[in-house]
């Protein structure tokens, strides 16, 4: 209760304005933590006073309602604004503000804070802590190991800089001159002569922009590294072991520290003695690099196998799917004459057409082409048959979807309608007039007449 009061009265000083200034509400809102919309509303004015004058690149978004989004963007806060309490940056999400204890101490955190960064700016605003840079701190570390390497010992402290340097340079080249040709190639960065003042601070000025590039990379993969380990607990199965996890994953995140930052390998000196072979880039194939990458699985070489094909040039093209186009070949000569005259015999009238059929033309032309009633009787008998047949044939022919099965096809060529009333006459080639094929019946008078079509060779 006390320390709520206490809270209470720093968000008085501080000119804050919300529900959490009446006790019930803070202490309604400590319980319930994260999911409480007026914890999340004091932590995030707290947060958005810090940021504005902190400059910290961190803030906590007020839209935010996901718990464990909201505890990662405050995580991340504290972590920028060097927080002590380490259970506030690290470990599980859902274990750093899990208890009344911890969000008390967190707003007391936040309260005290800043509440001392307001004084701070209050009693100095022009005066900014001095940094010692990094390149300067590099280039102290460099001339030290230079001093040793070449046995110089440890410099005068009156001793100018012109002179160190010198002193420097003329030790440097007589160990160079003394080793083997060879050994020591080209340097990667060539100048004819020495490089101006001014050309000294754009280099720097370079070299920290690309610094500050390449840190921001490493920062960008090791946060996504982090949000891709968090999303393994997102699984019910995967929080039984969310401890396991997290301690684990915190071992291997100690190694990457030191890959955070580029250090000496990536600074001014480091350019300056780089040689020429390190622009070199081997490739990922070759000996030097696949003896540190390869493994059993890639040692298998797949013998000689046969020869499956599937070459399309050796093979020759489909046949058309459909025939090419021909023309209809001219019909032979159809067996049969002309019209016939007008009159002849007792019929008398207008003559039909003659027959075809070749020798019968000529056998029947010199015969009286009369024919009795009952004669005409048994045509008509044997026309009416024969139409019935053919109703039979087409029917069959429907219901065989094209072919004809069984014997009555062919006993319908085969059978012989000359042999009836005595006639030889083919019905089925009939010409003369009379289209038995087609199913119709025209020219009456070639019945008159006896004019008959001849058989189908």
């Amino acid at each position: 209760m006390d320390s709520e009061l206490d809270i209470i009265d720093s968000l008085n000083a501080l000119n804050y304005q919300g529900k959490c200034l009446k006790n019930d509400e803070l202490t309604k809102a400590v319980d319930i933590g994260i999911r409480s919309e007026s914890f999340r509303e004091v932590v995030v004015w707290l947060a958005k006073e810090l940021h504005t004058l902190r400059k910290t690149d961190e803030t906590v978004s007020p839209d935010v309602e996901d718990p464990n989004e909201f505890a990662m963007e405050l995580s991340a806060m504290l972590k920028e604004l060097s927080c002590p309490y380490k259970k506030f940056v690290t470990g599980p999400l859902s274990d750093r503000f899990a208890t009344n204890g911890d969000r008390l101490q967190l707003l007391d955190y936040l309260v005290t804070e800043l509440m001392a960064t307001k004084m701070s700016l209050r009693l100095k605003p022009a005066e900014q802590t001095y940094i010692i840079p990094k390149s300067e701190t590099n280039t102290a570390r460099a001339l030290e190991n230079l001093t040793k390497d070449l046995c110089l010992g440890k410099p005068p402290e009156n001793i100018a800089p012109k002179a160190f340097f010198d002193k420097l340079n003329f030790k440097a080249e007589e160990r160079i001159k003394s080793t083997k040709a060879g050994i020591l190639n080209e340097p990667l960065m060539r100048t004819t002569k020495s490089l101006t003042d001014a050309q000294w601070k754009q280099l720097e000025a370079i070299h920290e922009d690309l610094d500050k590039e390449y840190n921001l990379r490493r920062q960008v993969l090791l946060t996504r590294l982090e949000v891709t380990i968090q999303s393994f607990q997102w699984s019910d199965k995967m929080r039984a072991r969310e401890n396991e996890i997290i301690e684990r994953f915190q071992s291997k995140l100690r190694d990457l520290e030191a890959y955070k930052y580029g250090g000496d390998s990536t600074n001014i000196v480091a350019l300056l003695s780089a040689r020429a072979d390190l622009a070199i880039i081997e490739k990922t194939s070759s000996a030097n690099v696949r003896k540190n990458t390869a493994s059993k699985i890639q040692k298998h070489v797949i013998g000689s196998v046969p020869d499956r094909g599937g070459r399309a040039h050796e093979h020759a093209p489909p046949p058309p799917e459909m025939p090419s186009w021909q023309q209809q070949r001219a019909p032979g000569p159809a067996g049969g004459g002309g019209r016939g005259g007008r009159g002849g015999g007792g019929g008398g009238g207008s003559g039909g057409g003659g027959g075809g059929g070749g020798g019968h033309w000529q056998q029947y032309a010199s015969q009286p082409q009369r024919q009795s009633h009952q004669q005409q009787q048994e045509q008509q008998q044997q026309y009416n048959q024969h139409q019935h047949f053919e109703q039979q044939r087409n029917q069959h022919w429907v219901q065989g979807s094209g072919r004809v099965q069984g014997s009555g096809w062919a006993q319908g060529q085969t059978q012989d309608y000359n042999n009836q009333g005595g006639q030889g006459v083919d019905y089925n080639n009939y010409q003369g007039g009379s289209n038995y094929r087609g199913g119709s019946y025209r020219g009456r008078s070639n019945y008159n007449r006896g004019g008959g079509g001849g058989q189908r060779r």
